[in-house]
């Protein structure tokens, strides 16, 4: 044993060192090209080649539910054009509307004297009051006292806003049709009336004088106001710089329009119904509304049909 092993460190150190540098360099010669043939598939699929998932079974039946959801609605519709009526009372009222669509907002623009009117609203209003009644809907199965509507920041219909100076109406005393002055003639039926209120902002701009913003409420053939802001400069109303946003939150606004003198409080009525916002401006807006909501709700379908298809 001895023997072998004085043999074995007998041997030259280089020529024990060559060979396994042989085998090495013959090893790494083979196995490269197998390297490098696994390599080239993956570099092929993660650069130049597009993989996608087919479609499952849930996408295909939610395109055929969009799908089917927005042939009913275009069913339910006898036109997509706007009613002859609205469009009456626009040229009527000397309004032009800007709607454009996918958005939730709509403005009412016109000229009076030397002044600019501005009237903006949104469908969100509509949805909002939608999930309140869903809401109430839920309340009427508890065992809590039935619910106020006026709780919710709901009236029923001549119901008077606090502080307003006027007297509530009870609904079985609702007024007549021929008692509600000009609406009477564009509203058939008391279910025209908007059961929803309605937000509008009301701007008056005088250009270098200064603006008046007015915050109301459209219900029920109503329009309430609820505030009268003045502002040196109308870009004050909607901010859109840091400096503008500043110093319109630093601008005495005015009180509630129900801490104002009543006397003063019918002026600025009159004053804002002279300007065309009026019963017929809330006649109008609640038939719109409800004509933008339902093509916002097929646009929203065709869109989602797309998206799912794509």
């Amino acid at each position: 044993m001895l023997a072998l092993r004085s043999l074995a460190r007998a041997l030259p150190r280089a020529g024990f060192r060559a060979a396994p540098i042989r085998t090495a360099q013959r090893q790494i010669t083979i196995s490269r090209p197998s390297i490098l043939s696994r390599a080239v598939p993956y570099k092929a699929f993660s650069t130049t080649r597009v993989w996608r998932e087919p479609a499952g079974d849930s996408d295909v039946e939610l395109s055929a539910k969009l799908n089917h959801e927005r042939e009913l609605e275009v069913a339910s519709r006898d036109s997509a054009a706007l009613p002859q009526d609205l469009e009456d009372f626009l040229a009527d009222a000397q309004f032009t509307i800007q709607d454009q669509p996918g958005t939730e907002n709509i403005v009412l623009t016109k000229k009076f004297g030397n002044e600019t009117i501005r009237v903006e609203c949104s469908i969100a209003d509509m949805n909002a009051e939608q999930e309140l009644d869903e809401l109430d809907e839920d309340d009427a199965f508890s065992d809590e006292p039935e619910h106020d509507p006026t709780s919710a920041g709901r009236r029923t219909i001549n119901q008077a806003r606090p502080g307003s100076g006027r007297i509530d109406v009870a609904p079985e005393d609702s007024l007549a049709p021929s008692d509600r002055g000009d609406t009477s003639e564009a509203i058939d039926s008391p279910s025209e009336l908007n059961a929803f209120p309605l937000n509008l902002s009301i701007t008056i701009d005088k250009g270098g004088v200064g603006a008046t913003n007015i915050i109301a409420e459209a219900q029920d053939g109503e329009v309430t106001i609820e505030y009268v802001h003045y502002l040196p400069r109308a870009e004050l109303i909607d901010p859109r710089t840091t400096e503008a946003a500043k110093e319109a939150q630093s601008v005495y606004r005015g009180p509630p329009f129900s801490h104002l003198d009543t006397e003063l409080q019918a002026m600025y009525e009159n004053y804002v119904r002279e300007r065309g916002v009026n019963e017929q401006l809330a006649w109008f807006l609640t038939r719109y509304i409800d004509y933008k909501e339902q093509r916002e709700y097929v646009l929203w379908l065709e869109n989602m049909k797309k998206f799912v298809d794509a």
